[in-house]
């Protein structure tokens, strides 16, 4: 028995050997598939590896061509076997945003490109909304060519002319769409000499970095987006992108801006420029409301996006019925926005919940709203609480930062501070504010909302076409 032991050992080495040496052919084997799926899908790490093989060119410059040609990457860049390692340039490759591709496409007439992530029926709403617009606007002032591209989700073409008709918004010319996802699937992205890119958040700035040159790139900015993140990766690279002086930010509202310009956003600071958002007559005014039954509460209520602050508000909602400030017998509750669970609030109220509205079917349900509570934990106004206060309605918002009142738009808004306390408080001005017919009539013919979207824009347009 003592003289089988090592022959047993030896046996069980050369099968390792064995199934390594099979495992390590099959590798080899497969390899020119496996290199030429990954570059056709436009994988980072097989890009990057093709790029070391021939000769470590670095990443291509701005507006230039990604190689088209196919090799096999060297034996010292291999991918380790299942269950080995990872390389440290793909792990961060998969936690950065996904690059764009281009190609030169010259002799073509100037374009304009919208990048953002999607366009579907329920990403309309707010900032996607308005960059639909800006694309419009812009496209027909310096007369070029429209195109819209997608990174997220294939585009949904018929959902782009329905927000601008919905806006009042004219467009006649012909409008492309591409999808260029940040996956690598769906198309490669022409560019001209003298194409524009207009770019939606930082993350599609980043990308677009890689296609076009800074100069070439408007960065239509509509949040501080540093906020969305916990201190990190993210953050970092975000404010990376707001400090770059030679991209062109629009921003959306001078409350924003200023506020960037404080933090020392040095891209905002060298080459900012701000608008206030409209808000048209046509789809948000005041709509007749019957005299009696129940007056209706709005809440924007929005579980997966921290900012809103989604808890914090439903703490309040409950509070202010527990009280008394909303009496189940005097409202209706409809919960506004997305990925909302089934809810039950005291007094054994269910509330009406709405996701995902079509653009219509949202604005015709603000009009019909008394009150509103809507928050947003950034100094940004956010959407919903001009959208209510320009179709009638009193709505609750909270302070934040350098965001302490919301007067300059419309009386009929409420700043507060977005403690339980101050929150129920503020519901409470606004349920008899609501219900003083003259003051609340009063405030919403004295606000300052802007209701013309070409007015809006009108200052950066004519500081965009001055160069």
């Amino acid at each position: 028995m003592a003289t089988a032991a090592p022959a047993l050992a030896a046996a069980r080495a050369s099968d390792a050997q064995r199934a390594a040496l099979i495992a390590s052919s099959a590798w080899r084997i497969t390899r020119p598939l496996r290199v030429a799926t990954g570059l056709l899908r436009g994988e980072p790490g097989y890009r990057d590896r093709l790029r070391r093989a021939l000769g470590g060119s670095p990443p291509p410059q701005p507006g230039a061509a990604e190689p088209l040609a196919l090799a096999a990457p060297s034996s010292a860049e291999v991918p380790a076997l299942p269950g080995g390692p990872t390389p440290a340039s793909t792990l961060i490759a998969r936690s950065l945003p996904g690059r764009m591709v281009s190609f030169p496409d010259p002799g073509q007439p100037r374009r304009l490109t919208m990048v953002t992530d999607s366009i579907s029926a329920g990403s309309l709403f707010g900032g996607v909304g308005t960059a639909a617009i800006l694309a419009a606007l812009l496209a027909k002032r310096q007369d070029m060519a429209l195109r819209i591209v997608t990174r997220q989700s294939p585009p949904e073409p018929r959902n782009f002319g329905t927000i601008l008709a919905a806006q009042g918004i004219r467009y006649d010319g012909n409008i492309e769409f591409l999808h260029a996802g940040a996956g690598g699937e769906g198309h490669a992205l022409p560019m001209g000499d003298n194409d524009l890119l207009l770019t939606t958040s930082w993350w599609t700035t980043w990308a677009a970095r890689n296609v076009a040159p800074p100069q070439r790139i408007l960065y239509l900015l509509q949040e501080d987006e540093r906020m969305f993140y916990p201190v990190g990766d993210e953050q970092l690279r975000c404010q990376e992108v707001m400090q770059d002086e030679s991209l062109r930010f629009i921003v959306n509202t001078q409350a924003l801006h200023d506020h960037l310009v404080q933090q020392g956003m040095r891209g905002v600071i060298a080459g900012g420029m701000a608008f206030e958002p409209a808000f048209p007559d046509s789809i948000y005014h005041a709509a007749e409301r019957p005299a009696e039954g129940r007056r209706r509460f709005f809440f924007y209520a929005r579980p997966h996006h921290a900012r809103n602050l989604f808890l914090r508000g439903l703490e309040a909602v409950t509070a202010a019925i527990e009280r008394g400030v909303l009496r189940p017998e005097d409202w209706e509750f409809h919960f506004v926005g997305a990925n909302l669970p089934p809810l039950l609030l005291p007094g054994n109220v269910q509330p009406q919940v709405a996701q995902n509205l079509p653009w219509t079917e949202y604005a015709a349900l603000v009009r019909s709203i008394d009150v509103g509570l809507s928050l947003m934990q950034t100094p940004h106004p956010s959407y919903p609480p001009l959208d209510l206060a320009a179709s009638g309605a009193v709505v609750v918002t909270n302070r934040c930062g350098p965001k302490v009142s919301l007067e300059q738009y419309s009386r009929n808004i409420l700043c507060v501070e977005p403690t339980v306390e101050g929150l129920v408080q503020g519901l409470a001005e606004a349920v008899a504010l609501a219900a003083d017919a003259p003051r609340r009539q009063a405030n919403y013919a004295a606000g300052r909302i802007n209701r013309d979207w070409e007015a809006a824009f009108a200052p950066v347009l004519d500081r965009l076409a001055a160069g």
